[in-house]
């Protein structure tokens, strides 16, 4: 929009004016996109040629598992808080204990969050609803090779989620349900 003039210090040609110019810039153009689409392309094949093999390709391990083994071979592996905690917390929805009541033991008990392992100081994050729906939602819990706990323990814990009333209280007058405009 200012009208300035582009230049390069690696391609002299660029940008310039002239058709020889205007001839290397898109042609440039032309190879810097194809490199881009064959880079993306290997990339791509790479990431899933290490998924194939059961390895993990990205540092994001769910709450409980640690990514352990050589660069190109890392798995998951689930940790004694993950074997001991994760059961816990399934059974308690089973149970019928609400999310914020199971969030709410894990606090009390001291049982550390996925933030809390990156974190050495301070005091421990609270746990909160929307984690513990994660756990009871992530089916990686019931896999195999972890199987943590059982996939019938899986689908219990999730039917109860899911089957479960609204919890708080209820009124019989519900005076916002309707639509409210401004004159």
């Amino acid at each position: 929009a200012a009208h300035g003039r582009i230049e390069s210090t690696t391609e002299p040609m660029l940008g310039t004016e002239d058709l020889s110019g205007e001839a290397l810039t898109a042609l440039g153009a032309v190879m810097d996109k194809q490199f881009s689409a064959k880079l993306s392309e290997d990339t791509n094949r790479a990431i899933q040629g290490i998924k194939a093999n059961g390895f993990v390709y990205n540092g994001n391990a769910p709450w409980g598992f640690e990514i352990v083994g050589p660069k190109y071979g890392k798995t998951l592996q689930a940790t004694e808080l993950c074997r001991t905690y994760a059961p816990r917390i399934f059974q308690r929805c089973i149970d019928g204990d609400s999310l914020r009541t199971i969030a709410a033991w894990l606090t009390s008990n001291g049982v550390r969050t996925k933030q809390d392992h990156y974190v050495e100081i301070g005091p421990l994050r609270q746990w909160n609803e929307g984690t513990v729906r994660w756990i009871i939602r992530s089916r990686i819990y019931a896999e195999k090779p972890y199987e943590v706990i059982r996939p019938t323990v899986f689908d219990r814990a999730n039917d109860a989620l899911k089957n479960r009333g609204k919890r708080g209280p209820v009124s019989a007058n519900r005076p916002m349900l309707a639509k409210l405009r401004c004159a």
